[in-house]
């Protein structure tokens, strides 16, 4: 394995995003393959801040009382497995007031940080697997944007 992690982890507004990002552009200048993966990224092994986890009949009934929503919800919803992934906290901040506090609050009841701790252990163990696996046959870096008390 040749693959390589860096994790830039600090308090929001502290400069994460734009030190990984000055990492990224150095060790690209220097022709190295770099994958920069940031907070809130469905993709981040680390990150499941602002992310609801749905079963379809969960999310179904989202997409029921989402109103003008309903299409940003499913142009951003990932399907794993048998479940959805919807990022509402990039959304929210994205749309602002449109987003209400109320369909803001029907979300977070499924948040993946409020779901039973057995369930939110087997989530994060099973994405840092499916990572692992993909890291394990590359020569790339990897910097990870993120708080170090998610990584288990």
């Amino acid at each position: 394995m040749n693959s390589k992690l860096i994790i830039v982890e600090g308090l929001p507004g502290f400069g994460k995003s734009t030190t990984a990002s000055l990492i990224k552009d150095i060790l690209s200048e220097d022709n190295k393959e770099v994958e920069l993966v940031l907070e809130g990224n469905l993709d981040h092994p680390a990150d499941y801040d602002g992310v609801s986890w749905f079963t379809k009949d969960e999310f179904d009934k989202i997409l029921s009382i989402s109103g003008s929503f309903r299409e940003v919800f499913l142009n951003r919803v990932i399907k794993k497995d048998h479940h959805y992934l919807l990022p509402y906290r990039k959304i929210k901040n994205e749309f602002g007031d449109r987003f209400s506090d109320e369909l803001f609050n029907e979300i977070f009841k499924t948040d993946i940080y409020e779901l039973p701790f057995d369930q939110n252990v087997e989530l994060i163990d099973k994405r840092w697997a499916e990572f692992a696996e993909k890291a394990i046959h590359d020569r790339k870096t990897y910097i990870f944007e993120c708080s170090l008390s998610r990584i288990p």
